[in-house]
């Protein structure tokens, strides 16, 4: 049977990220969604999050990176309004210290929308391509709008543009995270480092089964 477009689209968004260590997709989410998960940061975070966990090109393109089970592992509180004082950070990796017990590298992913027009404004997320591989590679900014998808392995080296740059953003970021992982072992080694060691120690987390 011939793969479907959205299936398609998938596939090359997940061999892009796995070489580059990090996909932009532009405009994955149409506007008028988009704009209503924003407006349910406000008032149920949870609510927008799970729009974007269940979205079938979500769904695709997690499946494509991490096969047909796995978890979607998300923060239970998303970006409405930070402080951007503790917002923005310079170079780091969201799990450097995550491996298998024989010290095999594991290879994650993180999912993040964000609902400003970075294309207009700090730049958005900067990236090293490839530094997920242990490559030392220039930075490129990944200049989002609303609608669009941004995807990197947890080994990507990134930072916020605002903070790169020197130009904070003349708002708050409004933005929602959630990582992708497959079902078994490592996804219980997983849990176990954020609980431990934790790429955002201090951030409650909640895990919710996206895809059966």
């Amino acid at each position: 049977m011939d793969a479907s477009p959205l299936e398609t689209m998938a596939t090359q968004v997940a061999d892009f990220a796995k070489r580059k260590g990090f996909c932009l997709v532009k405009g994955l989410y149409d506007l008028n969604f988009t704009q209503q998960a924003e407006d349910l940061l406000a008032s149920d975070p949870a609510a927008a999050l799970a729009r974007y966990r269940s979205h079938p090109a979500t769904i695709a393109i997690a499946t494509a990176l991490a096969g047909p089970d796995f978890d979607s592992v998300g923060q239970d509180a998303t970006n409405y309004k930070p402080d951007p004082a503790k917002l923005y950070r310079q170079w780091h990796n969201d799990a450097a210290s995550w491996s298998q017990p024989d010290g095999t590298l594991l290879h994650m992913w993180r999912f993040a929308i964000y609902f400003r027009d970075y294309a207009a404004n700090s730049g958005g997320l900067m990236i090293r391509p490839r530094s997920h591989l242990g490559e030392h590679t220039q930075p490129i900014a990944l200049p989002s709008q609303p609608g669009d998808l941004v995807i990197w392995n947890h080994r990507t080296l990134h930072a916020a543009g605002a903070k790169v740059n020197g130009t904070p953003d003349a708002y708050p970021r409004n933005a929602i995270f959630f990582d992708i992982v497959p079902l078994g072992p490592n996804r219980d080694r997983f849990l176990e480092w954020i609980r431990t060691e934790g790429g955002n120690k201090g951030q409650k987390k909640s895990v919710a089964k996206a895809a059966t």
